[in-house]
């Protein structure tokens, strides 16, 4: 019988204290010995990945509003069921409900595709004291009319005894209407028949099901698949399909209820439907509350109601700069400039301002007339602040820092939703969380100030998430994660100060040998601030410890301090692992990102350069063995470095990398739509820098191994034009006299399937085992030792 895990118990300070990240360790020094010798083990089998690339066993958890009962995920093979606890009888196990499986979230294996989508768990919450809602990732596939296409999101809910479980909403609920010409969307909310929903449920009195012990009456996620969005296009669009749905929150206006976002499918006219509902947990009643058209050719922010009040364009085929829109207070009006409706500088993008002084909008009250929005006009560090639209005047509040940017590099055009945290019992904006040397939140409530600061203490070194509280403000459902750790979840009593474990994330990575992560700064000779982290083998494969620089994939990337199992793999192949913020980096103000464009792809060499040089003054790393590992820019950085510093560099991995950056760039515009690397061009290099080409040109310069690795496209389709510059980049090294091989990596890697990544990463490893180990040659100074056991 699966048994809930209790492993710690902590008393705590409760003195109020300013919430502050803790500060980096010092490191300390180990010089190397005067004339090392190398000493070498020989590396393990192959396949040992594969258990550090599992999907964690538990990803989510939720607190009830009185505090009495927490409900958290758990992934038993191809399987998440949710289990809950009774706070005040934490080792019984109340109940456990099975929610999804990873068939319900692939429908079709593609015939590049062998390993099935992961079934998530995308959104939980209790809706009351005793009525847990979640939102799952389960694939629905259907049509009429001759056009099929694929839905995402079911909507589960069942009460903390088990009872009542039920499918309460999926995207046959939400069908709409589409006809040529694009007239709005119908809405009904006829039911289909969720009763195999309910054989996946398990009480103490009730045996487990067996996997696929579902009801006859239960749609099949088996069906054949389905057209994409260009399909549907070119059909009969005079038909009723489903619409995805998501939910977007707990409904302020009716208790009980959830709120919900439905996308309809892509529409010959260039829009699709956007509508919003709300959706009572225990009955199922789905009420529409609006429905709307919104532009394919945009991005839209949309307010707490579900309405879309900002537009951003999205494709490369507008014009620079782009203005971000405002829709009026329904979503509705005709599209007016931001910056000229609030009167407010900086809300116009465009790849010269991308990374340099703007605003950028971040979400909205529960007061939909009033907006967050982050700026560094007039300042280094982004700082947050508040609008009203309807008074066109500044709020009350504003937050900022001067050593941290308060929203991280938007993909999207628009902060991170997630940076606001909003109390669920007032309503009100409680908190902004933000990087600063950990991952850290600023909360606008004193006594929550000092939980997050005592918490952050008796946790050093993990990041640390006040994830939800009680109405009383006395219980806290606490997360943590960190570099080292891949984390775990506890109750916390603000009244006792006491703090307990009930479950870990990945515990089968918490039996292995896990790294230690050390921090390190400094400032270089020439007054740059570079910073990072080291992760360092537990067991070694040899001493002095080669030593591993692992490039930002983008040059603004900034190291995160989460558990990274790619990190972690690399240590296992017994590496000192580098990760490092130089110049460019997002996150640390203007200053350091405008660094950058002194020499972009010549900085950030240097920049690596000058990490290895000072960190093997700190650590006994082996000089004579460095390789170097990057994806996609980063990628490109690590070839750039190898082939200008040979004397340093061993080898180089790059993973689907753009050896060609100014012929990559402009081949995008033609090959994809994605607006992004238009608008981050500005920060891979000025024109002189982009017709240089230096790989390319230059490729009889690499002369030591590299391995390129990357994704050639569909089957059947013509190969990417990123692809194919490499296959002549490596024939091009090969040539010269230097190893240069190329593998294509599958359709699963590309999809960050755990299987192919744990595949992807043996690969790597043989590649590594050869050129930094020497296996196949034989040194004088080399002495091979046996494996311990």
């Amino acid at each position: 019988m699966f048994r809930p895990l209790f492993l710690l118990t902590l008393a705590l300070p409760i003195a109020a204290q300013e919430t502050a990240p803790a500060a980096a360790a010092p490191i300390p020094a180990a010089p190397a010995p005067a004339a090392p010798v190398e000493q070498i083990l020989r590396p393990p089998e192959p396949g040992r990945f594969a258990e550090l690339f599992r999907r964690f066993r538990t990803e989510h958890a939720a607190l009830s509003p009185d505090g009495r009962y927490v409900a958290y995920s758990v992934r038993n093979d191809e399987e998440i069921s949710v289990v809950v606890l009774d706070r005040e009888q934490p080792d019984a196990l109340k109940t456990r409900v099975v929610v999804i499986n990873d068939d319900a979230a692939t429908p079709m294996l593609s015939e590049q595709q062998r390993e099935k989508t992961p079934g998530r768990i995308r959104w939980m919450r209790w809706v009351t004291p005793n009525r847990l809602v979640l939102e799952t990732n389960r694939v629905h596939v259907g049509g009429s009319g001759g056009a099929w296409a694929s839905q995402v999101g079911a909507v589960l809910a069942f009460d903390a005894d088990g009872a009542n479980a039920r499918q309460i909403a999926s995207p046959e609920d939400i069908p709409e209407l589409v006809m040529d010409g694009g007239t709005q969307s119908l809405f009904s909310t006829a039911r289909g028949n969720s009763a195999g929903f309910n054989s996946r449920v398990w009480t103490p009195d009730q045996p487990v099901p067996s996997p696929g012990d579902d009801t006859p009456d239960e749609a099949d996620p088996l069906q054949p698949a389905i057209a994409g969005d260009a399909d549907l296009a070119g059909a009969d669009l005079s038909v009723t399909l489903p619409r995805s749905l998501r939910v977007l929150e707990l409904d302020a206006q009716r208790a009980g209820a959830v709120t919900l976002v439905s996308t309809g499918a892509a529409r010959a006219t260039g829009s699709r439907g956007v509508g919003f509902h709300s959706l009572d947990a225990t009955t199922g009643k789905l009420t529409n509350l609006h429905d709307q058209l919104v532009a394919l050719n945009r991005h839209h922010l949309l307010d707490r109601l579900g309405r879309p009040r900002l537009a951003l364009p999205n494709h490369s085929i507008a014009s620079f700069p782009f203005d971000y829109e405002y829709l009026g207070p329904e979503g509705r009006s005709r599209a007016r400039p931001l910056g000229e409706v609030s009167g407010l500088g900086g809300f116009r993008l465009s790849p010269e301002n991308f990374f340099g002084e703007r605003a950028i909008p971040v979400g909205f009250d529960e007061n939909p007339d009033i907006l967050y929005y982050a700026s560094n006009v007039g300042r280094d560090t982004f700082a947050l602040y508040s609008w009203n639209l309807a008074t066109n005047q500044r709020g009350s509040f504003a937050l900022e820092n001067p050593g941290y940017d308060l929203v991280a590099a938007p993909a999207a055009g628009y902060g991170e939703g997630s940076t606001l945290v909003f109390d669920r019992y007032t309503r009100s904006l409680t908190g902004v969380r933000y990087q600063a040397t950990l991952r850290t939140t600023a909360w606008l409530r004193p006594e929550w100030r000092a939980v997050q600061a005592d918490l952050e203490k008796a946790l050093p070194g993990r990041c640390v998430d006040l994830l939800e509280w009680d109405e009383s403000g006395r219980h806290f459902l606490v997360s943590t994660e960190g570099p080292a750790d891949p984390g775990a979840f506890y109750f916390y009593d603000r009244t006792t100060a006491r703090l307990t474990e009930f479950v870990r994330r990945a515990p089968w990575i918490d039996r292995e040998h896990l790294h230690a992560t050390v921090p390190f700064g400094f400032t270089t000779t020439a007054g740059h601030r570079i910073s990072g982290l080291v992760t360092v083998p537990s067991q070694p494969r040899m001493k002095p410890i080669p030593l591993l620089v692992l490039c930002p994939d983008q040059p603004w990337e900034r190291v995160t301090p989460d558990f990274h199992t790619e990190v972690n793999a690399l240590a296992g192949m017994g590496f000192a692992v580098v990760q490092f913020n130089g110049r460019g980096t997002w996150g640390y103000g203007l200053k350091q990102r405008q660094a950058l464009t002194a020499g972009y792809d010549l900085v950030q060499v240097e920049d690596v350069v000058t990490t290895v040089e000072t960190l093997s003054q700190l650590f006994n790393v082996n000089r004579n063995r460095v390789a170097l590992l990057g994806r996609g820019h980063g990628g490109f950085i690590a070839l750039r470095a190898l082939q200008a510093h040979p004397d340093l560099f061993r080898c180089a991995v790059a993973i689907d990398a753009p050896v060609d950056l100014g012929d990559w760039l402009n081949k995008m515009k033609w090959t994809d739509e994605d607006v992004f690397p238009h608008l981050t061009r500005a920060w891979l290099g000025d024109a002189d820098r982009l017709k240089a080409a230096p790989l390319t040109r230059q490729a009889g310069a690499i002369t030591k191994p590299i391995l390129l690795l990357t994704y050639p496209g569909p089957d059947g389709a013509p190969r990417r034009p990123l692809y194919l510059a490499n296959r002549r980049f490596a024939a091009d090294v090969s040539r010269a006299g230097t190893t240069a091989e190329l593998e294509e990596l599958p359709l699963d890697y590309v999809r960050g399937l755990p299987r192919a990544r744990a595949e992807v990463f043996d690969h790597i490893e043989g590649f590594l085992n050869e050129h930094i180990y020497d296996y196949k040659v034989k040194l004088g100074d080399l002495k091979v030792l046996p494996e311990k056991k």
